[in-house]
């Protein structure tokens, strides 16, 4: 092995794409090692170069990513699972959990409650895992605002993001239907 390619190997593993932060959520998600390869593949390079494929070259990556109906399939459950919206009743304790992390001051109960209707109004939808991961940002190091109490759009955003690699899932899985169609 070539010190590039060590350092290659080396550097997707530190990098842990959210292809495969998503899928290790559900372990049993199903995709052999080579779809999940290509899949993180794809994440990686769609990432970086976002604006410098061509129309081509993201069809031929697209391409890729799912080769097999037996693939498409188990994609496509794993997707759904993971797409799941979580509960009105997770939500509440997971942001009531962040929140409580910040200094408050003591509000009437309705403040509280229309609080708690926004925060939930803004999750409305998006799945636990992702919320969660969110959450895990806002308090951790790599945030630059660390400290200051997060907005909901700000945990609703970031939790969209870390959906990305799902959503680059379903992309793969629709153009493979379209190949299959057309072949």
């Amino acid at each position: 092995m070539t010190i590039q390619s060590e350092n290659q190997q080396n550097q997707r593993v530190i990098v842990a794409p959210k292809v495969r932060a998503a899928l290790t959520v559900l372990p049993d998600h199903g995709l052999n090692a080579t779809a999940a390869d290509r899949i993180e593949d794809f994440w990686q390079v769609s990432r970086k170069h976002r604006n410098a494929l061509t129309p081509t070259q993201m069809a031929r990556a697209m391409e890729a990513m799912i080769q097999r109906s037996d693939e498409a399939e188990v994609a496509a459950a794993t997707v759904a699972r993971l797409l799941h919206p979580a509960s009105r009743q997770w939500v509440s304790g997971r942001i009531a959990t962040l929140l409580v992390q910040f200094y408050t001051t003591v509000l009437p109960e309705e403040v509280h409650a229309a609080i708690a209707r926004d925060w939930i109004e803004a999750l409305d939808g998006l799945p636990g895992w992702a919320i969660q991961r969110a959450c895990a940002w806002w308090i951790g190091p790599e945030n630059p605002d660390l400290g200051k109490r997060p907005l909901p759009g700000h945990i609703a955003r970031f939790a969209r993001d870390e959906m990305g690699g799902v959503r680059m899932i379903e992309a793969a899985i629709r153009d493979f239907s379209r190949r299959q169609i057309s072949n």
